[in-house]
């Protein structure tokens, strides 16, 4: 297989198929010449890559897209957390963990605002894989899906936490149909 065919199948797949341009303003296609130091947050840019390196000699001030989505106030992702008052800070706990290990590892990753509200925990990320990762982080301590919903044609993803009901009405148990399940009678 080409590269020139596995570039794009590998774009479609990720729902960029062909004629697809990205909807992301601050993600950049071409990689900037020479090495880079945010001013705002010290990431260094170096090699096309933003990371936690010591600034190199010769760095320019470049403004790292995270900071410019935290200036414009412009998130990628959105969180509700649902919580009663006694899980607080657990979730808080939670959502700050998570957004060190990757914050470490990956400068473009933070969290712009944290709010509590009385009706839950309101996190707004600069980075989808943020937003996921929490989601992922909360299904697997508290054992309950959360809905996220991406945008279709940005880079936005919404995460609602605990997931809402689908439906409402509970539905019949697999295998039989309602009227039978009604008229059933009782053992």
């Amino acid at each position: 297989m080409s590269s020139a065919v596995r570039s794009v199948s590998r774009g479609f797949r990720r729902g960029r198929g062909e004629g697809r341009e990205r909807q992301d303003p601050y993600r950049r296609d071409a990689k900037r010449a020479g090495s880079g130091c945010c001013p705002g947050c010290g990431a260094v840019y170096l090699r096309g890559r933003w990371t936690w390196r010591g600034r190199p000699f010769g760095a320019q001030a470049i403004e790292c897209p995270a900071c410019e989505r935290i200036r414009e106030r412009t998130p990628a992702g959105i969180l509700r957390l649902d919580g009663d008052a006694k899980n607080r800070a657990e979730l808080l706990g939670l959502v700050h963990n998570v957004e060190g290990r990757e914050r470490a590892l990956h400068p473009l990753e933070r969290v712009m605002v944290l709010r509590e509200r009385r009706d839950g925990i309101y996190v707004e990320t600069t980075g989808v894989h943020l937003a996921r990762r929490i989601a992922d982080a909360l299904r697997r301590s508290f054992h309950e899906a959360a809905a996220l919903d991406f945008a279709l044609g940005e880079e936005l993803v919404r995460v609602r936490w605990p997931a809402p009901p689908r439906g409402g009405a509970l539905r019949p148990r697999r295998g039989t149909s309602p009227s039978r399940a009604a008229t059933r009678p009782k053992a």
